[in-house]
């Protein structure tokens, strides 16, 4: 396998566990940012 080959073939399998890692994040939910902010 050629070098640019493999590179390609990285570059593909991390942005795809990015993205991965992205959308399993969750958005806060607005009331209890605030309730935190309040104490």
């Amino acid at each position: 396998m050629r070098v640019n080959r493999l590179e390609a073939l990285t570059n593909g399998v991390f942005a795809i566990a990015m993205t991965v890692l992205v959308l399993s994040l969750g958005v806060p939910v607005k009331d209890k940012i605030a309730d935190q902010g309040a104490q």
